[in-house]
């Protein structure tokens, strides 16, 4: 086990010994030193070395008993114990069991460790021991309460219970979850697929859905973004997908963030709307853009995937160049793999822009690749 502890530690021993008190011992520094280690290897996409790590650290605890009475310690082992469940829950450097996930996050989500109390008495334990790189307790709550919320909304690793999955992400509002409150926003706001015929919509509150996936948006989630940048497009489910009733500028503001964020969702959603708006090599190049992350994406979703890979193609149909207009590409080939993702969405954008058809001249910066 003393193997796993020869890591870089950015503060040196004495003086974080000096911080934790006179009982503190070199091991204390040791667990403290492996769980920043974790943190920052998983942040570089080390997954795999970061799981590792939280199951040594588990087990640590498990053989002493560190963590009674000991907030900060206590820290430690949920940080551990809830990045464990999370790559459980998503296959992430760890065998995928969304159940046993899902059951070991209710119980860490009942943690006493997670009241206000705690988390006040966090606050200082993070300054004094310098843990920028550790969840603190409510940072914790909030994410299993996300996770738990979404788990039984779309009953993955338990069964599919809305209100059950409401209840857990009105819990994450409550604390200010930008997450949980985009989550409830897209609740209200009734549809996800951008290429749906309004007669197939079914908003479910559009006033509520504009004002969470707003506030969401605001503080910066991805996710709220994208839906909000959709929503705006529709006009709130009222609006077909090429009308011309299109909010394109606070749309196209949202979406341009997401992206930049790194959203392949975004990046399919501005593809269509540039074309749409027959600013084909805009179109031509934010498609490049998501139908590469989207096959990068484990989790990406087959309908975006469809948008990316057709605009892709029609792009190329009818003379847009790419980044590299030398390069051939196989449009029949491109087709095929919009197709494949999500057929019924393939056909909708087939039908809908079935006008565009004539070669066109590209104009405008061409693709950047990534």
């Amino acid at each position: 086990m003393e193997s796993l502890f020869a890591v870089q530690i950015e503060t040196p021993e004495d003086k974080l010994l000096s911080e934790l008190g006179q009982e503190a011992t070199a091991q204390d520094v040791q667990i403290i030193s492996a769980l920043r280690f974790a943190r920052r290897v998983y942040l570089k996409g080390e997954v795999e070395q970061a799981t590792r790590i939280c199951d040594f650290i588990v087990r640590w605890f498990a053989e002493t008993n560190a963590d009674e009475g000991d907030a900060t310690l206590g820290l430690i082992l949920l940080n551990a114990q809830f990045h464990l469940a999370e790559a459980s829950y998503f296959g992430i450097g760890a065998k995928r069991d969304p159940a046993s996930a899902v059951r070991s996050m209710g119980t860490l989500s009942n943690s006493p460790l997670l009241g206000s109390d705690y988390a006040l008495e966090l606050r200082v334990d993070r300054e004094v021991l310098e843990l920028d790189e550790v969840l603190g307790g409510e940072d914790i709550l909030t994410s299993l309460l996300y996770t738990l919320g979404c788990a039984n909304m779309d009953g993955i690793g338990a069964v599919k219970n809305e209100a059950l999955g409401l209840a857990w992400l009105s819990r994450g509002v409550a604390l200010g979850c930008p997450r949980s409150i985009g989550r409830i926003g897209m609740y209200h706001m009734g549809f996800d697929n951008p290429t749906l015929p309004v007669s197939q919509i079914k908003v479910r509150d559009l006033a509520k859905a504009k004002e969470m996936l707003s506030a969401a948006a605001e503080q910066g989630n991805e996710e709220a973004m994208t839906r909000l940048g959709l929503l705006l497009l529709r006009g709130g489910g009222k609006v077909e997908l090429v009308a011309s009733a299109y909010d394109h500028g606070d749309a196209v503001k949202w979406l341009r963030q997401a992206a930049h964020s790194g959203s392949f969702e975004a990046e399919a959603l501005l593809a269509l709307t540039y074309f749409k708006m027959k600013l084909y090599s805009k179109a031509r190049q934010f498609s490049e853009l998501a139908a590469r992350r989207s096959q990068a994406t484990m989790e990406a979703s087959p309908t975006y995937a469809s948008v990316a890979f057709w605009v892709v193609a029609k792009c190329a149909e009818i003379g847009v160049a790419g980044q590299d207009p030398t390069h051939e590409v196989d449009v029949d080939e491109l087709y095929s793999i919009s197709r494949q993702y999500d057929v019924d969405a393939y056909l909708r954008i087939v039908q809908t822009f079935a006008s565009v058809s004539s070669r066109v001249t590209a104009v405008g910066p061409q693709v950047i690749k990534s």
